[in-house]
This record gives structure tokens, C-alpha cells and sequence, in this order.
């Protein structure tokens, strides 16, 4: 399953990636996703970026099912100038985002502190906003970082 979805990053674009995504999770989840894409069409990521935000977007929306037992989630992919962002808000259990600074919190959180891992690597900021039964609100900001700047 790993190579088909390193083909599907690889072989397409962002939004085609992550609409394949939302597909396959639909399919194993009662889940309605609302999908906004707004990222310019000449905008051309470079492998690196696009992967781990698939990769990212993947475990959050992994983490409304098994963690969050949401019902909806609102994805949004965006540009500002050379920043893309990514929104991802459930309606799910939500949590405490105190306990991701706590070193003893039993790896619960683990998905999400690789998550901060990834998006610092990229050169990018996260925020998370959640509470006990409010949901969890991730937003990510990371430099487009373009293999070149206009297509045609």
C-alpha cells in the first residue's frame, strides 16, 4: 500500500493526491470531508514539499477517525505568495494542546509532534488549536519552494 501511494504523490498533483486521499478515507470511515484547494495552478512544488504534506494531511485525517471519532472535517489548501498553508479542522473529542509540550504523555500525541517535526523541516509553522469537546484545529505554513516559478 506504501508504493501505491508514493506512485499516486509521485505521478500527480497535490490536489489529485489528496482528492484520492479523501476518497480512500471516506471509504473506510463515515467521514464528510469538505475540500478546498485553492493553491494556483502554475505553482510547481517540489517532491519534498508535496510529499510530507500529503503525509501530513494523511495523519490528520487518520487522527479524526481513530482518536477524534469526528464526523466532518474541513481541509483547505491555499497560497499566500510563496507560503502554501493547510487547514485541517474536525468536529471530533478534541484535546488538551497542553499535554503535547509533557514529555510524559504516553505517545498519544506521537503523530502529532512528528507532524511539528516534518513542517519545521520544511521550514514552516504549525499551530494546533483544540480544547476537551471543542475539535481540533491544525494549520500549517511552509515556503512553496518551487522546482521553477511559471508554466507556460
Amino acid at each position: 500500500m506504501t508504493a501505491f501511494i508514493s506512485h499516486i504523490v509521485d505521478k500527480t498533483d497535490l490536489k489529485d493526491a489528496v482528492q484520492w486521499l479523501i476518497r480512500s478515507t471516506k471509504e473506510r470511515a463515515e467521514l464528510e470531508i469538505e475540500f478546498q484547494y485553492k493553491l494556483l495552478p502554475d505553482l510547481v512544488l517540489q517532491p519534498l514539499v508535496k510529499t510530507n504534506i500529503f503525509r501530513i494531511i494523511r495523519e490528520l485525517l487518520t487522527n479524526a477517525v481513530k482518536h477524534a471519532n469526528a464526523s466532518k472535517v474541513v481541509l483547505a489548501i491555499w497560497n499566500t505568495g510563496r507560503v502554501l498553508q493547510c487547514r485541517v479542522q474536525d468536529n471530533g473529542a478534541g484535546f488538551d494542546v497542553a499535554e503535547l509540550g509533557r514529555h510524559n504523555s504516553d505517545q498519544r500525541h506521537f503523530g502529532l509532534v512528528s507532524i511539528h517535526h516534518q513542517v519545521t523541516y520544511l521550514g514552516g509553522v504549525m499551530n494546533i488549536h483544540s480544547s476537551i469537546g471543542t475539535g481540533v484545529d491544525v494549520h500549517i505554513c511552509v515556503p512553496v519552494m518551487e522546482d521553477h516559478c511559471h508554466v507556460g
